[in-house]
């Protein structure tokens, strides 16, 4: 796999790996049940990785934006959102 397609695959196995955290703790701000099979062992070594490095703040912050995006897509009206 071509260097920057890996980066982009390792971040969306990372942001699952946090997901999965996030709907494992008991005050969690969102659930997704798809987030553990999705990150597999190869996203849950880049987590342990990443906050080894660099602390769990940078997780918080996607989990607080994950919430975010959420809620804002649940309150976005249905349809065609492009105007022509």
């Amino acid at each position: 796999m071509h260097q920057g397609a890996q980066a982009v695959a390792n971040t969306g196995l990372l942001v699952a790996a946090i997901r999965a955290d996030e709907s494992r703790r008991p005050d969690r701000l969102f659930t997704d049940p798809f987030a553990d099979r999705l990150a597999g062992e190869t996203g849950r070594r880049l987590l342990a990785e990443a906050v080894a490095e660099a602390g769990d703040r940078p997780t918080r912050q996607i989990v607080v934006r994950t919430r975010f995006w959420d809620e804002a897509l649940l309150r976005a009206p249905p349809g065609p959102s492009a105007r022509s």
